[in-house]
């Protein structure tokens, strides 16, 4: 008997989260949903002054729909992984040696020390205006 009442259990744990389960979706992704329909509802009703810089989102999903169809959007995701792949790899060059070198030579640690302090207290955001207007020759 104190295996019958064990599979009941199960059973009916089971079925309170296949219940759940959908709710939980709805309760997890509202948040987005939410975000794309104001994202809509303020572009359609142009309360920003610039539509060129926020279009609606079904007109952004459509471009996406487009470029998906005529592969330009899978020659744009490669280029773009293609730049962070060569950035991390650059960032890793550059961060492992002198990590170690900081972690081998106390008085080097001490010297780069000061300029470290200064960088890690700075937003990444802060950065984005120098990356963003970069010279395109750099990327090319």
């Amino acid at each position: 008997m104190g295996n019958q009442a064990l599979v009941i259990t199960l059973k009916s744990t089971k079925q309170t989260s296949l219940i759940a389960f959908p709710k939980k979706i709805l309760l997890n992704s509202g948040a987005i949903l939410l975000f794309l329909v104001l994202w809509e509802v303020v572009a359609q009703l142009k309360l920003v002054s610039t539509p060129v810089f926020f279009p609606p989102f079904s007109k952004v999903f459509m471009a996406l729909i487009d470029e998906a169809a005529n592969g330009k959007l899978w020659d744009n995701l490669q280029i773009s992984l293609q730049r962070a792949l060569i950035g991390f790899a650059v960032g890793l060059c550059v961060a492992i040696p002198l990590g170690l070198a900081i972690g081998w030579f106390k008085k080097f640690g001490n010297f780069v020390n000061p300029l470290l302090q200064v960088f890690r207290n700075l937003p990444v955001l802060a950065l984005l205006p120098l990356f963003a207007y970069s010279p395109q020759r750099l990327w090319k």
